[in-house]
């Protein structure tokens, strides 16, 4: 048996194994939301094209790089057109198993009740090459169903690039949530103006907090009462907006040992990059979780709203794999129907890889293959 054909050998078993970490019924799935309705041209199977997705969401190659390597790895012919085409069908498709495969992991958002939760973010990329531009996607995912209702793409630098709540629109029915990078007045005064609601993990230089009346809050010294691993606290506090003083609460919880162990190793590792001093409370706010949230009082909890960050959390890893284990690569720029497939392709291919790693600790030191006679 020749290298080449053991390599072959060696790829086909292994797309034979992911193929078993799909959720079940993908296939049928694939026809029930019409992502593909028969295989057209040189493709010969949904197994096939599946690859082909990989090469271009993975790989992150561009249509064009993608057709070609296809071609090349005997998986048909195809062309840059009909890929965009078939990537813009799958859109449906990819979210629906992106959901089944979280269903996999049991990760259950609490009871949100009337409101629709709105998962906030964004991320920045370089695409491939020299040349390769440099773009920041903003987007907004629906919670439970992870429907993406919003999206941007901006350039990373200039003027309203940033990540912030005013580019996406909210409804008196909206919760947002976001991480401390939208831990500001300005995107809680936007999303209070428009009656919706707002859940951020805390940024205590750019929100400062005030008591209900109206002295700036000593947040290390309320904490002062947390001093167990798990620990929770909540307190009633408000924001001084520019026209108006908003009302919200402070729910907080202290991590355990290990977290804060954590915490404590990159403070000092960010610190040492830039050659810069930690200030004592900033390793004292490095031992708690600090979020907060204009959600009435009534019906939510202090527990429930730290559950309901810990939830966008989840899926907030999931997102924060593309740049390490996707490379983002290629996206559309100017469809909105490609860059919503792309979007949820990215984040299938993201919760597999997961789902690969756990089911790593059980591969033989071989590999898949499997045990050849000499």
């Amino acid at each position: 048996m020749t290298i080449m054909n053991t390599q072959q050998e060696l790829l086909t078993h292994n797309w034979e194994f992911l193929q078993t970490l799909f959720p079940a019924g993908w296939k049928a799935l694939a026809r029930e939301t019409r992502a593909v309705l028969n295989c057209k041209g040189d493709v010969n199977s949904l197994s096939d094209l599946m690859q082909i997705f990989f090469i271009h969401l993975a790989g992150g190659y561009s249509l064009k790089e993608t057709v070609v390597r296809a071609e090349m790895a005997g998986l048909g012919g195809i062309s840059n057109v009909t890929l965009m085409n078939r990537l813009k069908n799958a859109e449906e498709w990819f979210r629906k198993m992106s959901l089944d495969l979280i269903d996999e992991r049991d990760i259950k958002p609490p009871y949100v009740g009337d409101m629709i939760i709105k998962l906030v973010d964004a991320t920045h990329f370089k695409e491939p090459g020299k040349t390769g531009s440099e773009w920041r996607l903003h987007y907004s995912l629906k919670m439970p169903e992870l429907r993406c209702d919003h999206f941007e793409l901006t350039s990373v630098k200039g003027k309203g690039t940033g990540e912030n709540f005013v580019r996406f629109p909210v409804s008196s029915d909206d919760c947002i949530m976001g991480d401390r990078a939208y831990s500001t007045i300005k995107n809680v005064e936007h999303v209070h103006k428009h009656n919706g609601k707002t859940i951020v993990r805390l940024n205590h230089q750019t929100l400062p907090l005030y008591s209900m009346n109206g002295d700036r809050l000593d947040l290390l010294e309320l904490f002062q009462g947390l001093t167990e691993p798990g620990q929770i606290g909540g307190w009633h506090v408000a924001v001084h907006a520019e026209d108006s003083i908003i009302n919200g609460r402070l729910c907080v919880i202290r991590k355990d040992d290990d977290a804060i162990s954590n915490a404590h190793k990159k403070l000092k590792r960010r610190a040492q990059k830039k050659q810069g001093q930690i200030k004592p409370e900033t390793w004292e706010f490095a031992k708690y979780i600090m979020v907060f949230t204009t959600v009435p009082e009534a019906g939510w909890s202090v527990g429930q709203i730290l559950e309901l960050y810990r939830f966008r959390w989840q899926v907030e890893l999931a997102f924060k794999r593309f740049k390490s284990l996707t490379q983002l690569g290629h996206v559309p720029k100017h469809d909105d129907k490609s860059v919503k497939a792309w979007l949820y392709g990215k984040l299938f291919i993201c919760l597999l890889t997961e789902k690969l790693v756990t089911k790593a600790n059980f591969f033989s030191p071989w590999g898949l293959v499997g045990i050849r006679s000499a």
